[in-house]
């Protein structure tokens, strides 16, 4: 017993002392291993079945592929002994529990495929050559038959990781268009095995269709395209002469007529269905415009106005479905409300991210409270919007009731007659009106869009309402609105540009370029007269 207890000592910690390398199902690793899975078993099951043409002797290219691929699918245990997995909504990373399902999962299988190989690799150099032999009483015959068969039997798992793999395209356009791909490949796929499995019924009997036919003497492009055309003209794509000349040919041949009147209700449907889909897309387009001439029409809207109002609506229509809002998902309704918040957060993380205050005071530390404050304001305070061109953002003269952040397109700020340019660059990550958050705050310009741009908007009384739920938050926000009060203070000007510096490097204030006048600029701002002709403005205003 004390030894068993030594041993399990050891045990655990070692494992301790290994890494704990464990890959995400949606991982970059992972989902390139998965497609490299795909190719792999696709290239087994196009050689595997031409094996019953006698000309497919084992060449070095040929034992050396096989080799490779025997050694990928023993990595691909190990691999899948160290992918975590997602229940509730959480990744199970424990590696007990990861086995566990695994071994109730698709290890037999995986298991299987590996010592068939290996038991074929002890018995000959290439064994799958059997299959063109006529001696049916070998046993390395039937344990290539299960090796293609367990083959098989994993194509089905590895079809449910393409389709996973579809959807995680965007467009309907995209996602269409894969499934049709993906299943035109499995036909053809299909095909191609029926077609070889037909060969060797064809050569079972001396009076089979390949002596019927004398087709033994050909080469084996030629009996494989005859073949494979046989299979095609099944599905009723042509015609041809050959026909099963005994039993066992006539019972294959039941056989694939059933499988083909299944495959093509099967591609008739699928390909029906995913027109339709993209059909009912275009249609309800089309119908909301014909409501708006309609609607032009019948109030005598003239024709220079009602195109301004179609090009518009064109463009805010492509905009509104290029992005979902959350009230088009239905499912985000059963999310919990934890989850709903990290969901939040993680889709505003880099934006938060680059607020002086969130980044400086409320996440510079490791503290659960903090971080749960963010997360507050991912769900509660922020908004995504999308303004097309020549949408103004916030006028001047008006109280600011939001800080903004630019994640795309281009804006103009324009002050007094003089332009600042904003570029929605993602390597130039920019708040505006920030200040409105801790003061209050009149705008001096007016934001207008020159393209269609993408902002985030932080409304500034739910902002404080979620700073104030967090103790902590509350009392670091209090500290820091003093901090920009301070700061504004000692600035001879600022605009609705001003940024707070961050705190390791406060003498740098952030500031905008643009192709402005300097002095002129100065001449005409509004508060003019209280700044002194001899101070430096370099730090905060746009340079020519």
């Amino acid at each position: 017993m004390i030894t068993n207890r030594r041993s399990t000592s050891r045990l655990s910690s070692l494992s301790d002392l290994l890494p704990q390398l464990v890959f995400m199902p949606t991982g970059f690793f992972r989902t390139t291993w998965d497609f490299i899975n795909i190719l792999i078993l696709t290239v087994e099951l196009i050689l595997l079945p031409l094996h019953v043409f006698d000309a497919m002797v084992p060449t070095p290219f040929l034992i050396g592929l096989s080799w490779i691929i025997q050694i990928f699918w023993n990595l691909d245990i190990i691999v899948h002994f160290r992918t975590c997995f997602y229940m509730r909504g959480y990744a199970v990373k424990d590696a007990r529990k990861i086995a566990q399902r695994y071994l109730r999962g698709w290890f037999l299988c995986d298991f299987s495929n590996v010592l068939a190989d290996l038991y074929l690799d002890s018995r000959a150099s290439y064994a799958v050559a059997v299959l063109s032999e006529a001696d049916f009483t070998s046993d390395l015959y039937y344990v290539v038959i299960i090796k293609f068969l367990l083959r098989l039997v994993r194509f089905a798992k590895l079809n449910g990781i393409a389709q996973s793999l579809i959807r995680r395209l965007n467009s309907d356009t995209a996602i269409a268009k894969a499934k049709i791909f993906l299943l035109s490949c499995q036909i053809l796929l299909m095909q191609h095995v029926m077609a070889c499995i037909w060969y060797k019924v064809g050569v079972v009997s001396n009076e089979g269709w390949v002596s019927q036919f004398e087709f033994s003497e050909k080469n084996m492009d030629y009996r494989y395209t005859t073949a494979l055309h046989w299979m095609f003209c099944q599905l009723g794509f042509g015609s041809t002469g050959i026909e099963g000349s005994t039993t066992l040919e006539r019972v294959f041949g039941l056989i694939v007529a059933f499988l083909a009147l299944v495959v093509f209700s099967t591609l008739l449907g699928a390909i029906t269905s995913l027109t339709n889909q993209l059909n009912k897309a275009s249609e309800e387009r089309k119908h909301q415009f014909r409501q708006l001439r309609k609607y032009l029409n019948q109030h005598h809207i003239n024709e220079d106005l009602s195109l301004r109002i179609t090009g518009f609506l064109q463009d805010a229509y492509s905009l509104r479905q290029a992005r979902l809002a959350d009230s088009q998902v239905a499912l985000l309704e059963l999310l919990s409300k934890p989850l709903r918040g990290e969901l939040q957060y993680a889709m505003y993380e880099r934006c938060l991210e680059e607020m002086t205050f969130v980044k400086d005071e409320l996440l510079r530390y490791d503290d659960r409270g903090n971080l749960q404050a963010a997360k507050n304001l991912a769900t509660e305070a922020l908004t995504q919007r999308t303004f097309a061109p020549a949408d103004t953002v916030f006028e001047a003269e008006v109280i600011a009731n939001h800080a903004y952040f630019m994640t795309s397109g281009m804006l103009v700020y324009e002050l007094s007659g003089y332009k600042v340019h904003l570029n929605g660059a993602p390597e130039e990550p920019q708040w505006l009106v920030e200040m409105s958050l801790w003061i209050p705050w009149l705008h001096l310009g007016e934001l207008t869009t020159e393209d269609v741009s993408g902002l985030v908007l932080l409304e500034v009384e739910k902002f404080a309402a979620s700073i104030r739920r967090s103790f902590n938050g509350h009392s670091l926000a209090r500290d820091f609105a003093q901090k920009v009060v301070n700061r504004m203070n000692e600035m001879e000007v600022v605009t609705d540009l001003w940024q707070m510096p961050p705190k390791e490097d406060p003498e740098e204030e952030h500031h905008r370029r643009a192709s402005l006048d300097h002095n002129s600029f100065l001449q005409h701002l509004p508060f003019r007269r209280f700044i002194s002709t001899e101070a430096d403005f370099s730090k905060v205003i746009p340079e020519k």
